[in-house]
């Protein structure tokens, strides 16, 4: 937000200097708290994993701070949509996120909802590991890339309401929901897998290669030292 001058000059005045600061807000470094939130978590969550079972204990505790973290989650959403609450859809979440508290709090509170989810006992995990939920949690990539492009194209071309009533959400949903999970679904079969396979054959193919020279040299190693204690 303090450099906006740096993206004014990047479109060389073509863009109002109020857009401008909308989209430097969601570039890096404006995001940089919530992957490192995200990928803190995940390393956590992994590493304790590796040393076996979670403890029943933080199981329990876990349990206990999911409603807390629901409801600061819940308070963040409304301060969040209550801040762009005058501002056009397409600007909202950028706007909000101009102001860093509504930007760290909805992402630390996001965080530590999920948290407790993930740590939490069987039945506060079922709603988010069940096969429905996880076939469709495969689609979410491609779901997530190409649920607004069918939405924009579907409101042009079919001229759909923007009143947003009960039955607009739902004629919205009809319009675009099941046109995207076909995408995401042959995103996940043509691209996706494939790709997953490709790169783990690579995987295995440079551990192939490396792994004689790798076994060679610790033989040598192994050698050496074996001489130099007889000698």
């Amino acid at each position: 937000m303090h450099f906006d001058g740096l993206f004014l000059a990047v479109s060389d005045g073509a863009v109002p200097r109020d857009i401008v600061r909308l989209v430097a807000t969601d570039q890096l470094p404006g995001w940089a708290f919530s992957f490192a939130l995200g990928m803190t978590g995940a390393w956590a969550y992994a590493e304790l994993r590796r040393r076996g079972r979670l403890p029943s204990r933080l199981r329990r505790r876990a349990s206990v701070w999911a409603l807390p973290a629901l409801l600061a989650y819940a308070l963040f959403a409304y301060l969040y949509g209550r801040e762009s609450r005058e501002v056009p859809a397409t600007l909202a979440g950028s706007f909000s996120r101009e102001s860093p508290w509504l930007a760290l709090g909805s992402s630390a509170s996001r965080a530590a909802l999920m948290a407790a989810i993930a740590l939490g006992p069987a039945w506060l995990l079922w709603p988010f590991v069940n096969r429905p939920v996880r076939r469709l949690g495969d689609l979410s990539f491609g779901l997530y890339l190409m649920h607004v492009s069918i939405g924009l194209y579907a409101a042009a071309a079919l001229g759909l309401p923007r009143d947003g009533g009960l039955g607009t959400v739902g004629l919205w949903c009809v319009a675009v929901f099941p046109a995207s999970l076909v995408y995401a679904y042959a995103s996940l079969r043509l691209v996706e897998r494939p790709a997953r396979r490709w790169g783990r054959g690579f995987e295995q193919r440079e551990v192939a290669a490396t792994w004689p020279a790798a076994a060679s040299a610790g033989a040598a190693l192994s050698e050496r030292r074996g001489a130099e204690a007889r000698g």
